[in-house]
């Protein structure tokens, strides 16, 4: 008779079940860190879009006296004030307000007047909210509206004035913990 040495080669079902877990663990982190590091990207992204309309427009108005008539979404597509990848989704034969958009996707407004022009920001998180207020404009943007959606589905508007622009808990407040937010900014 023979004996035959049974081997045990592998892994039993409760090491593997332990490797998944671990595994689980891993990837709800990972994920987690992806996604609080694109809203931050995307945060970022919208600052540097709505500074790049700041600036352009005030380099393209500045002949005009500091008169920002006739700024509207159209004329800033022309004069290339837009980043591109906000116009990405215009045709320049069938313009549309609402095709500019910007980093979180939500449509971006402009219009000028006699002396000041404000950028209107829909669809963007609270914090970007915060961050574009807390941002340094050299004193320029002197009034701001933020509308956020209450519990019961109203919407709530808080309005900023120059001398709080700026204030951290002033931003928190008005920004709040709303999922989303829309912002207008105004600027001289």
């Amino acid at each position: 008779m023979r004996n035959y040495k049974i081997s045990e080669c592998g892994r039993s079902m409760i090491e593997m079940l332990g490797v998944l877990a671990i595994v689980g663990v891993l990837s709800v982190a990972g994920i987690s860190g992806y996604s609080k590091g694109m809203a931050k990207y995307k945060t970022n992204k919208l600052l540097d879009q709505v500074s790049t309309i700041v600036s352009g427009t005030r380099t393209i108005f500045v002949n005009e006296g500091g008169r920002y008539y006739g700024l509207k979404n159209y004329s800033a597509y022309k004069l290339k004030i837009l980043q591109e990848d906000m116009t990405k989704n215009c045709n320049p034969s069938s313009f549309s307000d609402t095709c500019v958009k910007h980093a979180f996707n939500g449509n971006v407004r402009l219009s000028g007047n006699y002396e000041d022009f404000y950028i209107g920001i829909t669809s963007i998180p609270s914090e970007a909210c915060s961050t574009l207020l807390m941002a340094d404009w050299g004193g320029s943007l002197y009034y701001a509206t933020v509308w956020k959606m209450v519990g019961d589905g109203s919407t709530s508007s808080s309005s900023i004035n120059r001398a709080s622009i700026g204030d951290l808990a002033t931003a928190a407040d008005a920004c709040g913990q709303s999922d989303i937010v829309s912002l207008a900014l105004y600027f001289k």
